[in-house]
Parts: structure tokens; C-alpha cells; sequence
């Protein structure tokens, strides 16, 4: 899913919090895994995003999302590997605010692929 709003929170401990509307399929897969993965994709890339916009057909076995490859992160969380950089996270707040969850993460991996390079396994 594409994400509006993500923000750190704290430093020390290095945490990122991103909400998440309570009916989607994003929330559920975040409460139910527990971490949660920030990607960050090529403003140009907009053919990307629209993948992203409504749930996207995963595979387990090929390791795809929406067709993209990715490997899995630190956390269990999926990183892409067209992606420009990454902040992976381990769920350790919840808080229900009506409409949406907030989902604060502990950092416990980051990375860039510089010039676009592919982000590898």
C-alpha cells in the first residue's frame, strides 16, 4: 500500500511510526506479523505506485508483490529490490485512533541503493 504520512518519532531508540486505516488489509497484515517495512520508490516512478494503491497479488514462492521482487527484511517485513531506499520495523506501540491504527516501529534496518541501483538480497 502507498502511504501518506510516516514519520521518526525518536531517536534513541531510532523509531518510525506510520498509520494505518483500521479496515485495510495493510493494518492487518502489520497487527498480525508484527513489523512493517517504509520503501522509498522514484518520484518519476509513478507506474510503481499504482501498483500499490489497492492490495497487491503476492507470491510467495516467485517472492514477488504486484509482480516486483523483493527479499525479506530483517524484521520479516518484505523490501522491494526496485527500491531506492528502505527503513524496516519490528512493531513494539499500537495505538487504535478511530478511523486509523498507529503503528510505531523499532528500526532495526535501513538502506539506500545509490543511483537507483537494485537494493540486493
Amino acid at each position: 500500500m502507498t502511504l501518506n504520512w510516516v514519520m521518526q518519532v525518536c531517536i534513541d531508540p531510532t523509531r518510525v511510526a506510520v498509520s494505518l486505516e483500521t479496515t485495510s488489509v495493510s493494518r492487518s497484515l502489520v497487527s498480525d506479523g508484527g513489523c512493517f517495512s517504509v520503501t522509498l520508490v522514484a518520484r518519476q516512478d509513478r507506474t510503481v505506485v499504482r501498483k500499490f494503491v489497492r492490495p497487491s497479488e503476492h507470491d510467495p514462492a516467485a517472492h514477488t508483490l504486484a509482480g516486483f521482487a523483493y527479499r525479506d527484511g530483517v524484521s520479516g517485513a518484505p523490501i522491494p529490490t526496485f527500491a531506492l531506499g528502505y527503513v524496516d520495523c519490528r512493531v513494539c506501540e499500537r495505538l487504535e485512533l478511530g478511523s486509523h491504527t498507529l503503528f510505531v516501529g523499532d528500526v532495526v534496518d535501513a538502506g539506500f541503493a545509490p543511483r537507483g541501483e537494485e537494493i540486493g538480497s
